[in-house]
């Protein structure tokens, strides 16, 4: 804090230690700032009385009542300025920064601008909860309490040389409190998505159990089909799989500093985007395992448990693994579709001995039914050719 604050409170020392006394009613859509409380202080200090005394304590009370707390405050020396952090009040548990500087830098736009970039901080830090908060809050304070104390121990104005040493040390203060910010919102922002990622497993596990009790009673009511109890573990296993894929793939991405996240959007927005997370890794096992038992995909031991719980934990982990073998089952599925035949056990996926323990490179190239490679093609044209020729 400057000098101007200290020796301020200590010609303010009465009202530090006073508790605000209860609240009374204010008037109608009228809330009292903190511009209000400071024309009331400077009131009664330049005509001290026992009622400005009591205005100035009844519209303390209101402000307190409004905003919370007066954690940290600072009184300008020219009694028209001043800043204060809040904790509390209506929105509880949020910090929040209160200036009055207009006056005392009109004549000084340069100072105005920085205070400007400061306001905005203290804004933008109102996301923050906790010790974070008050860490940020109180460095934006000091940063505008600087500037103010700056401008009001010259009257209004600073010389070019004295400005330009101000604005210096106040861009590297604002850039380290910017940085500050940035790390413990992007904190924040990952606690919240993960909170998501956590109710969207649980939904998904509810969705699961209810859609399984339905396919184990319903098809063999209306349609007589008899699902396996196998089929329906697998399945289940596949699903559960693929939404704990994605979640392990976020956190990894957290912990290595590569997961990006809007951390300035709101809290219930950002935990509904993370409940998507585990239902997208859900879907990618499920589809997986869908495509095993369509023989889209053939893979070594693709009727067992563990095998299916590993790809769909794969397919629920890696975006990239899912769409190689999402693409492979698409042009497995697709002459199927075009002819009906029944494409060759060794189309799409294949895992077999040979393959480096199992496990096929699924992003490699393919050849369909109906495809041949580029040396076969240019056999059978040089061949059309020819029986053109002769015909």
């Amino acid at each position: 804090m400057t000098e101007e604050s200290a020796g301020e409170r200590a010609r303010w020392p009465p009202y530090a230690r006073l508790r605000s006394p209860r609240r009374r009613s204010p008037d109608v859509g009228r809330t009292t700032t903190f511009k209000d409380l400071i024309e009331a202080r400077k009131a009664h200090l330049e005509q001290p009385s026992g009622e400005r005394w009591q205005a100035y304590r009844e519209q303390r009370a209101e402000f307190v009542a409004s905003y919370g707390e007066l954690e940290d405050v600072y009184w300008g020396k020219d009694g028209r300025s001043g800043a204060a952090i809040t904790v509390g009040g209506r929105g509880k548990g949020v910090a929040r920064l209160h200036t009055v500087t207009d006056e005392a830098t009109g004549d000084a736009p340069e100072i105005a601008a920085a205070i400007q970039d400061w306001q905005i901080l203290g804004v933008r830090a109102q996301l923050l909860r906790g010790q974070a908060a008050l860490v940020c809050m109180r460095w934006v304070l000091a940063g505008i309490t600087y500037l103010l104390a700056s401008v009001v121990a010259h009257d209004g104005s600073l010389r070019p040389a004295h400005s330009r040493a101000v604005m210096m040390r106040q861009r590297t203060a604002l850039a380290n409190a910017n940085a500050y910010y940035v790390v413990n919102a992007s904190r924040r922002g990952h606690v919240t998505y993960f909170w998501g990622m956590i109710l969207g497993a649980a939904v998904n596990a509810l969705l699961a159990i209810g859609i399984l009790l339905v396919l184990h009673w319903f098809p063999k009511w209306l349609w007589e089909i008899n699902i396996d109890e196998r089929q329906e573990a697998l399945g289940l296993a596949a699903v559960v799989a693929g939404a704990l894929g994605s979640i392990f793939s976020v956190l990894l991405r957290m912990s290595s500093g590569r997961f990006a996240v809007d951390y300035e959007v709101d809290a219930g927005k950002l935990i509904v985007l993370g409940s998507f997370r585990p239902f997208l890794g859900a879907v990618s096992g499920l589809a997986l395992y869908l495509a095993l038992q369509a023989d889209f995909l053939s893979v070594k031991g693709q009727n067992s448990f563990f095998v299916i719980a590993f790809l769909a934990f794969l397919a629920g982990f890696s975006e990239r693994f899912a769409r190689d073998v999402f693409g492979s089952a698409e042009r497995t599925a697709l002459p199927v579709a075009a002819t009906g035949a029944q494409p060759p056990p060794s189309s799409g996926v294949s895992m077999g001995p040979g393959s480096d323990g199992g496990v096929a490179d699924v992003g490699s190239e393919q050849e369909l039914p109906g495809t041949s490679s580029e040396g076969d093609r240019d056999g059978s044209s040089s061949q059309g050719e020819r029986q053109s020729e002769a015909s």
